[in-house]
């Protein structure tokens, strides 16, 4: 990930939050596609910053579980 700092060195606007870091995504068209066809099924429009952080911390989640389950099974 790039720090905020890291990113105004490179000619573009730091993080509006100094907490926070950058992150560069790249979808596929059709990936692109599918989001913004299920984003506009919904009464609301969930950002795109939202939706990866949610998968984020979803992943972090199944990978505590996963670890938990190695750890017991050792």
């Amino acid at each position: 990930m790039t720090t905020a700092a890291q990113t105004e060195t490179r000619g573009r606007k730091p993080s509006a939050d100094p907490k926070t870091d950058t992150l560069t995504l790249r979808i596929t068209p059709e990936t692109k596609r599918l989001l913004t066809e299920a984003q506009s099924i919904l009464p609301y429009q969930p950002t795109l910053t939202g939706i990866v952080e949610r998968g984020i911390m979803l992943a972090i989640q199944e990978m505590r579980e996963m670890a938990e389950l190695l750890r017991k099974a050792a």
